[in-house]
This record gives structure tokens, C-alpha cells and sequence, in this order.
């Protein structure tokens, strides 16, 4: 075991990568007098080979490491006046030495500034862009792409709405399509923090997003976050994070690990992008729908059971939409809000199909069935 930095001084280390020689870089901030980013370098062994420090005269934050040929990508946050951040990216050699520096941002605290390198060399930007000041301010997702050579911006782009605490953790490069996944949160009321994903075009251009909010049988409206992202190869996304204690009917819950797995459209049952409307996916209910008989014969009637748990109040009356497997809508109907066996009465062609159960805006459950 190892530790680095000086005598009472304070390093937080936020991001590290091994590096092609088998040794390691890792970032953060040392808060010295005023504070700086940092990135350091150690041998395989762990061994400190240098320790570079960044920023100005006031507190700055090193949040992300990429590499990029034999050097560094670094992004984090720059304390332009006392009153603002910018988001912060830096490309260095392999000796730490600066090749070029960029910040931008708006008037109010830009946030995260997030560093990955694409598989032409170039890097990504994710954060945020507020739109006013405050810690409740709306804030647009924010990503850029900047060259290489110098750090000028290839494009950028805010994505909306401007939601409260809106920002990016990740993102990741989507091979062989070029497209690009990111992960953060938004709070589209207070204490109500969703997950968020987004999916872009190689050139930024937005596909989809997605919001996704952690509930159980036991907690309802949990606030979550989702940090990191990776694609599976199934052509879908695994994004990991965490959702957060709360206090309901008295009790008290602590912070978890939250897991979510997404199709390629971000979708926990695939279909879920045909259904109008849906805001937002609860996550860990897909149990509560339930199908017999499961397989079907065509043209045989088939029930559903729904056991959405006391947490879950619908928002309206409920939906059941029938997507296939080929991504066709095959029916839709809707239901009394408390209802709990429905039967379904098709005529659908033997296949697969997908079953979802959602109110106004959210999606609650969903089941596959079979079609002999």
C-alpha cells in the first residue's frame, strides 16, 4: 500500500487508469492553502515516479484522467472568481507537462467536466450548463468534443430541459457506431434526483433520453444517482450509481448500490419508446407483473396479475401496452388505477412479445411472453 502528498496537506484522489507501461495515473485535488487539481504517475510497483499540480490561486478539481498517445487528458473544474466554476480540461505529456488548457462555461457554476478519449484521439466533455445561480438552479446536460491538437471545440451541445442539479458523471464511446452514451442525474422537483442516460449521434446529435427513478416495495420516490456506463454486448447499456437514504412512514433507509440494465433504446423491457407520454422508469418492479399462461397458445386469453407495492400510487388510470419483438405496437388499453387482474384477450401471431404496465408518465413493470 502506498499514500502520496505531503505532510498535513489533504489529497483526495478521484480517478485513476493504468497506463500501457503497466504503471498508474491518478488525479484529484490538494487542498493547500487555496486548493489545485493534481495528477500523478507511479511505476507498476506503485512507486511515485512525479506529482503535478494545477489551477489557479483558488479551489480547483481534478475529476477525471483519460490517455491519449503517450500523454493525459485531464477534466475537472476551475474556480474562475469566487462565485463560478468553469468546467476545466487539460491535455498534458507524459512528464505532466501542459500541451494545451481550455475553460468555458457560462455566468454560473459549471460542473463535473468529465474526460474520455474517442477512438480518433479526440476527447469528450460532460457536465452541465446552468442557466442561473443558486444550488437549485435549472441546469441544461452538457457535452462537447474538442480536438485533439489544441483543444478547440469540434461541436457542443446543451440537451434540455433545464432541469434542477442537472449534470453528467460519464460518457462513453459506442464502437464500431461511433455513437456516444452518458450517464448523471437530474431533479426535476426538489428531493426528487432521477437517473438520467443519454444517448447521441458520433456528432452529438441527441437520440434519446432516458430517466429513470429508483423505487421498491418499501421506498417510494428514492432519490438515485447513475455515475458510471458501459455498453454490453447485446448492443444495450449497463449503468451503475447509487440511490440514496430516505426517511417514509417513520423509517429510516440507507444509501445502496443501484444497478440498472437497459436495451439499446434505454429501455429495462424493450418497447418502452413506443409508449406516449412516459416520462420516467421505476426501477426494481418489473416482478410486480406476472402472466399465465406463459407460453400461450394463439388466440387462448391470458392473465395478468399486477402487484404494484403500497409505495406506488398511479398516476391516473393505468396502461397496458403489447409491443413485439420486432418493435411493432400490437395493442394498448387502459385500466382502472387499482386494479390487479386483467385478462387479455389476443389474437396475436405466434412470436414474442412484450408486456408493460405504466400511468401518465411512468413506466412500472413489464413481462415477456410467449406466443406458440
Amino acid at each position: 500500500m502506498y499514500t502520496y502528498g505531503g505532510q498535513n496537506e489533504t489529497w483526495i484522489g478521484r480517478q485513476a487508469k493504468q497506463i500501457l507501461d503497466g504503471g498508474y495515473v491518478l488525479c484529484g485535488d490538494v487542498n493547500v492553502t487555496n486548493g489545485n487539481g493534481f495528477l500523478l504517475r507511479t511505476d507498476s510497483a506503485g512507486e511515485l515516479l512525479w506529482a503535478r499540480e494545477y489551477g489557479g490561486s483558488s479551489t480547483d478539481y481534478m475529476v477525471s484522467v483519460d490517455l491519449v498517445g503517450t500523454g493525459f487528458y485531464l477534466g475537472g473544474m476551475y474556480r474562475n472568481v469566487p462565485s463560478n466554476y468553469q468546467i476545466w480540461t487539460i491535455r498534458v505529456d507524459q512528464d505532466g507537462e501542459i500541451i494545451w488548457e481550455r475553460r468555458w462555461g457560462g455566468p454560473f457554476n459549471d460542473s463535473n467536466g468529465h474526460v474520455q478519449t474517442t477512438s480518433d484521439g479526440h476527447v469528450l466533455v460532460a457536465g452541465n450548463w446552468p442557466t442561473a445561480a443558486g444550488t437549485y438552479s435549472n441546469s441544461y446536460i452538457f457535452m462537447a468534443k474538442l480536438d485533439s491538437s489544441n483543444g478547440a471545440s469540434i461541436w457542443e451541445n446543451r440537451y434540455g430541459p433545464a432541469t434542477i442539479n442537472t449534470t453528467l458523471f460519464a460518457v462513453k464511446e459506442i464502437t464500431p457506431f461511433g455513437d456516444l452514451i452518458a450517464t448523471g442525474q437530474t431533479t426535476p422537483e426538489v428531493l426528487e434526483e432521477y437517473g438520467v442516460l443519454l444517448r447521441t449521434a458520433a456528432n452529438g446529435d441527441s437520440l434519446w433520453m432516458r430517466y429513470y427513478q429508483y423505487s421498491d416495495s418499501l421506498i417510494s420516490g428514492g432519490a438515485g444517482q447513475l455515475r458510471d456506463v458501459l455498453p454490453t454486448p447485446d448492443g444495450g447499456f449497463i449503468a451503475v450509481g447509487a440511490a440514496y437514504g430516505v426517511s417514509q412512514n417513520g423509517q429510516s433507509y440507507g444509501q445502496d448500490a443501484w444497478v440498472i440494465k437497459v436495451d439499446s433504446m434505454g429501455c429495462l423491457e424493450p418497447g418502452c419508446n413506443l409508449i406516449t407520454g412516459m416520462e420516467s422508469q421505476v426501477t426494481n418492479l418489473k416482478g410486480a407483473l406476472t402472466v399465465a399462461p406463459n407460453p400461450m397458445r394463439v388466440g387462448e386469453a391470458v392473465q395478468l396479475s399486477i402487484h404494484l407495492p403500497p409505495s406506488i400510487t398511479p398516476q391516473g388510470p393505468l396502461r397496458l401496452t403489447v409491443v413485439s419483438s420486432d418493435g411493432r405496437l400490437v395493442q394498448e388499453q387502459h385500466f382502472a388505477p387499482h386494479s390487479s387482474e386483467l385478462t387479455l384477450h389476443t389474437s396475436f401471431a405466434p412470436g414474442l412479445y412484450h408486456l408493460h404496465i405504466s400511468d401518465a408518465t411512468r413506466w412500472l413493470a413489464g413481462a415477456k411472453v410467449v406466443v406458440e
